[in-house]
């Protein structure tokens, strides 16, 4: 069955792609198994070499590759460019940590025995990426999955098939082995029948909370482990003696950043009431500063939301609020095609959708409050615990603070970044499991333990 991409640029139709049959998903899943017992026999040093090679052959795609991006989510073409380049940084790095992640640990003598736990590879492993960022999120996990010798099917959402396709053909091109990374383009029901198959060791899948199962009982029969990101509300905190230019830059950044449409993003901010009017005077100028527009042209800084429909949910959340009584800072107008014009939303409070549900998308609730408590309070009420920050002069006593927000990543004086050496998890209703760092290998292995004694 056939499906189109829409560009979100102008609602054209930007390119047109085939779902896979259930019979060629079959095929590719019993072609994997097969790769598999080749790909994982290699040693780590051997894969990483192929790897490696996949990485500079991809990079050198840049230019066609950051242009598809551009029309297919929406991405501003001055922006664009540096997805492909943070792929490869990160590809880089999660390369260079799997000798020491991969190698051989809890080694012991207990007289002639000798023992040792072994991290080795699960089998095929399924990654649904999504499309925000889907190179990205392809790298935190297709490059531990391959490292450690695991074979991946790869399925990008149906806004960025073509992610895949140009990932799979990149690696082939790399002399990449067949089958061991494969393109597939799979409808949600044919996705939900290749959770159950036997053939699938492993799911790892981003998506968003009230639309994802988190525990399909299909799988928890079958006990296999399952990767999950589901979205964040995440929050920020600014303390009376914050650098407020600074904060108020970086916070317009991780608010309106690819037209808010990221997990880690900044959903809702809380301001101590000594600072607050400052800061709303330079939050407004800096989301003032932003340029909405084609996001083919190079002056433009704010692009398209990735579908019309999802700029008029964060129309409607905005308005729905505003009958509550918020205040909106920045004109409150209505979304042109899928072109969405940022807002601040003030008078704000927890029984409004714009502080409670994640957005996803350029608006953000500011809340005045009046202490430390009262700040951490707010942060912890939340059913999302993905990041947090605090922002504050006194990075220590920011720290001890910060210690007391229940969230898994939590920082001082900065924000919405993610490094291939630290986890990204979370905790509450956000994720499952981990990515990146070591911890992220450890959900594409399983350990084997080992003991060998001698002969007499």
């Amino acid at each position: 069955m056939e499906f189109t991409v829409t560009s979100p640029i102008d609602g054209s139709v930007y390119a047109t792609h085939r779902y896979h049959e259930w019979g060629e998903v079959e095929d590719m899943v019993e072609a994997g198994g097969k790769a598999f017992r080749e790909w994982s026999e290699r040693s780590a040093e051997e894969r990483i070499a192929v790897l490696s090679k996949w990485v500079d052959t991809f990079s050198e795609q840049r230019e066609e590759l950051s242009r598809d991006l551009t029309f297919q989510m929406g991405r501003p073409c001055s922006e664009a460019p540096l997805e492909i380049d943070e792929f490869v940084a990160r590809s880089r790095r999660v390369l260079e940590l799997a000798p020491e992640v991969l190698a051989d640990y809890d080694k012991r003598e207990r007289g002639s025995l000798r023992h040792f736990i072994s991290p080795e590879p699960l089998g095929l492993v399924l990654v649904q990426a999504g499309w925000n960022y889907p190179y990205i999120i392809s790298a935190h996990s297709v490059l531990p999955a391959l490292v450690s010798g695991n074979c991946v099917l790869l399925r990008h959402s149906s806004q960025t098939p073509s992610c895949s396709i140009h990932l799979e053909k990149s690696f082939l091109e790399a002399g990449g082995p067949p089958a061991v990374l494969q393109a597939l383009r799979l409808n949600r029901a044919n996705t939900e029948r290749l959770h159950r198959h036997k053939g699938i060791a492993q799911v790892a899948v981003t998506g968003a909370l009230p639309n994802t199962e988190p525990e399909p009982r299909s799988r928890r029969r079958r006990h296999i482990g399952l990767g999950l990101d589901l979205g964040g509300k995440d929050a920020a905190y600014i303390r009376p003696d914050a650098d407020i230019a600074r904060a108020a830059k970086e916070l317009s950044r991780a608010a309106f950043g690819n037209a808010g449409q990221s997990c880690l993003g900044v959903e809702k901010i809380y301001v101590h009431k000594t600072c607050f009017s400052e800061f709303l005077e330079a939050l407004k100028a800096e989301a003032e500063e932003l340029k909405l527009g084609d996001p083919t042209e190079e002056e433009t800084t704010l692009g398209p939301m990735v579908r019309f429909q999802a700029a008029v949910a964060v129309y409607d959340q905005v308005n729905s609020t505003i009958k509550q009584g918020a205040v909106p800072l920045l004109p409150n107008k209505p979304p042109e095609r899928a072109y969405f014009y940022p807002q601040i939303l003030t008078h704000v409070d927890h029984t409004m959708k714009i502080m409670a549900e994640e957005t996803f998308g350029p608006a953000v609730g500011v809340m005045e409050v009046g202490s430390d408590e009262q700040a951490v309070s707010l942060m912890n009420d939340s059913r999302y615990a993905l990041g947090s920050s605090i922002w504050t002069a006194e990075p220590e006593f920011g720290l001890q603070l910060m210690k007391k927000v229940n969230t898994a990543t939590s920082s001082v004086n900065h924000c919405d970044y993610l490094d291939p050496a630290i986890a990204f998890l979370g905790i509450n209703g956000s994720p499952r499991g981990f990515t990146l760092s070591h911890f992220g290998f450890r959900m594409l292995t399983h350990n084997r333990s080992y003991w060998v004694g001698s002969h007499s």
